[in-house]
């Protein structure tokens, strides 16, 4: 293993997941292995590092392209499967064998609110699904569901988050023509959680018979950012607050499944 290179990242996140170091074996001829660990040492500022042992790589630059989809995948399947908010991604530290090169780049302190320990057997699961996706990423199939939803949980402003969440479900539920309406995502909303959960009732708009179009209360905060409606864009912003955690669920879901 002492001939092999390394590239180690970290990405801010906000769930204290585990407490020993993963480790699991790479996919492809250059990777040969990835370790997971996170940082107490600063408490409660933790980072999750990110750690690549490869081989036959000659520049940094061929090694940063080498793992590049492996590392976003197991950003994007953190954030999916646990709702974890993950920030950018940095390089800490490398050292190119062949090259003789080591450099360590100084680590950045990061936010980290509260312990969320996996069990031993989620552990596995997550080295089980790790593992998969990266063999996927060998062919390079995005996920355009599952990067929205990293970005979306990235945002720390409350507004954005929500307007990108509304945004996957509208992606996710276009028909087979491959329109996107908001009765859709409603409809979809509906069959997951149901209606009194979801807070459908009339909104402002009126049919030509003078009934008013429903909305759910996620469809509503949407339209009251993304369409002129006659309110208080602040109390919006606190019902956004009130209903984001369940919108989360709801979209998670959907990403899950697709």
């Amino acid at each position: 293993m002492s001939d092999l290179s390394t590239l180690c990242y970290y990405v801010e996140i906000d769930k204290y997941l585990f407490e020993d170091e993963l480790k699991f074996e790479g996919s492809g001829e250059k990777i040969k292995g990835i370790k997971l660990r996170i940082s107490r040492e600063s408490k409660p500022l933790y980072a999750l590092f990110i750690e690549f042992s490869l081989s036959d790589v000659t520049s940094l630059e061929e090694a940063e392209q080498t793992v590049q989809q492996s590392l976003n995948d197991i950003v994007i399947e953190l954030t999916v499967r646990y709702k974890i908010y993950a920030g950018n991604i940095y390089l800490t530290s490398y050292n190119i064998t062949n090259q003789g090169e080591s450099i360590l780049i100084s680590n950045i302190a990061i936010r980290q609110w509260k312990d969320d320990i996996l069990k031993k057997e989620d552990k596995d699961e997550l080295i089980r699904i790790l593992n998969e996706s990266i063999e996927k990423s060998s062919e390079y199939v995005e996920n355009t569901a599952k990067n929205l939803f990293r970005i979306a949980m990235s945002n720390r402003d409350i507004t954005a988050k929500y307007m990108l969440l509304y945004l996957i479900l509208l992606f996710l539920t276009k028909d087979s023509e491959g329109k996107e309406k908001q009765g859709y995502v409603d409809n979809y909303i509906n069959d997951d959680i149901g209606e009194v959960n979801s807070e459908y009732s009339d909104g402002p708009q009126q049919k030509r018979n003078g009934t008013y179009i429903k909305e759910t209360i996620y469809t509503k905060l949407r339209n009251e950012i993304g369409h002129f409606r006659d309110i208080d864009l602040a109390e919006t912003r606190k019902e956004m607050e009130r209903t984001i955690n369940s919108l989360v669920d709801i979209v998670r879901k959907a990403v899950l499944l697709e």
